[in-house]
């Protein structure tokens, strides 16, 4: 691009020399003169000439070197932005991978007294028991409050709560920190909201689904109000009402 504007600064140039000789060596037909003066005028007429368009071109390539610094210094921002932005994914999927492991030992620990002979249950098999007591309430047409008393009733330790609130919390860490306003979208957010529901034991998800359905904590309120979240349980197929 540079090389372009000395080209045409230089055919300028020759352009204003040359109808000047043109004019007086050929139209006039004078020979060149042995007068100082005269070669004095000539020289004013060059700079004069050529001066103005020499600086005009110094102004076009310093308007233009202007302009390319500023696309380097833009394409140095969005670099810098996306670096930025790299790291703040990198340090969510550390946090994220952890709190899943986090949530998969709370989960391992999960208890329910049976009355039985082993008298409690663990888990999966908690998860179940629970699950068959709500199903026998529900052919008993109880209402919604009648399950919500018999889960507060089995969560004296406030196991359930603490399985609900992990989960919470870690789309919670999702939904911030990978917010609209730090310049990411919900596509990003969905593809992690995705992953921990696909990493998340499966009982352990209808756990938190059944807390979400017949508790009022602020952690279901906040799940049950989450765009992001109830749209990839829609994806996923996983009803929010199950029971």
């Amino acid at each position: 691009m540079i090389s372009r504007y000395v080209l045409v600064a230089i055919i300028l140039a020759v352009l204003s020399v040359g109808s000047y000789v043109f004019w007086f060596a050929y139209r006039l037909n004078l020979g060149f003169a042995q007068d100082p003066a005269v070669w004095g005028t000539f020289g004013d007429y060059v700079g004069g000439t050529v001066n103005p368009v020499l600086s005009f071109l110094s102004l076009i390539l310093l308007i233009r070197s202007v302009t390319l610094q500023n696309d380097a210094n833009h394409d140095l921002r969005k670099e810098l932005k996306e670096n930025e932005k790299n790291e703040q994914i990198k340090a969510v999927t550390t946090l994220f991978f952890s709190m899943i492991n986090s949530q998969r030992e709370m989960f391992s620990s999960f208890k329910i007294s049976t009355g039985g002979v082993d008298k409690n249950t663990y888990a999966t098999a908690a998860v179940i028991h629970l699950e068959n007591k709500v199903e026998e309430l529900r052919e008993a047409n109880e209402e919604d409050d009648k399950v919500s008393a018999y889960l507060e009733e089995e969560d004296v330790n406030e196991q359930i709560f603490g399985i609900l609130r992990s989960f919470y919390i870690t789309v919670q860490v999702i939904c911030e920190r990978l917010s609209d306003d730090r310049g990411f979208d919900k596509g990003i957010r969905r593809e992690f909201l995705r992953t921990l529901i696909n990493f998340t034991e499966f009982a352990q998800l209808r756990l938190v689904v059944m807390a979400m359905q017949f508790t009022a904590y602020p952690a279901s309120n906040y799940l049950r109000s989450n765009a992001d979240f109830l749209a990839v349980m829609d994806d996923v197929g996983f009803s929010l009402d199950p029971y």
